[in-house]
């Protein structure tokens, strides 16, 4: 399904097919792109390989795209680095801003791909990502979901829809369609979890060298 035909099916489970809408496009299409981020978030997210080109004298790197968190980060020949993240590197070398060599070490902030040591030589990184999907820009775009998934995700659209405080459009007990969403897609994970996927990578909570 694009994003019109969600759109619509949306419209037809809201009983809003008639000009005057209760739910404005804008609205739907903003809770259509939430539904995916949603989607994607609780099943941990997509996939993608990135290639990052180190830099002499450069530590950090900005990334493209929405990023949950670094799988792994090699070199190109193979080897691999270790996640760490700044707290353990600030707890365990006082100056190790100003280190440099070959990186053997790596950590995610936002976007923000940190080497360490700074490297004196370029290099080429590979790194497995997770990442959340492009939102859905035009009507003709598809969620990058299993096909089958993609009416699921109007559950997610009707329980924003019922938010809406507004006394000619209610739907009674919203929260119904936030639990059939969480049904098939899974929980939301908590911040901390999140946060534990960005320091270790994934759900793994071992601790980083």
């Amino acid at each position: 399904m694009n994003r019109a035909e969600l759109r619509e099916a949306a419209r037809a489970r809201l009983d809003d097919l008639v000009e005057g809408y209760g739910w404005s496009d804008a609205e739907l299409n903003g809770w259509i792109n939430d539904a995916c981020r949603e989607a994607w978030l609780r099943q941990g997210l997509k996939s993608v390989a990135v290639t990052v080109a180190l830099l002499a004298g450069q530590a950090e790197y900005a990334l493209t795209g929405s990023f949950g968190y670094v799988l792994s980060a090699r070199f190109s020949t193979g080897r691999m680095l270790v996640r760490t993240t700044r707290e353990r590197m600030d707890l365990q070398y006082s100056a190790w801003l100003a280190a440099t060599g070959t990186p053997d070490r790596f950590f995610l902030e936002g976007n923000t791909f940190t080497v360490w040591p700074t490297p004196t030589t370029t290099a080429t990184l590979l790194l497995q990502t997770r990442q959340y999907p492009a939102p859905l820009a035009d009507d003709t775009d598809s969620p990058t979901l299993e096909e089958f998934s993609h009416p699921l995700l109007l559950e997610w659209v009707i329980y924003q829809a019922g938010q809406k405080r507004d006394a000619d459009y209610q739907l009674p007990a919203p929260q119904q369609y936030e639990a059939a969403f969480a049904r098939y897609f899974g929980p939301r994970p908590s911040s901390l979890a999140q946060r534990g996927w960005r320091d270790y990578g994934g759900t793994s909570m071992a601790i980083p060298y």
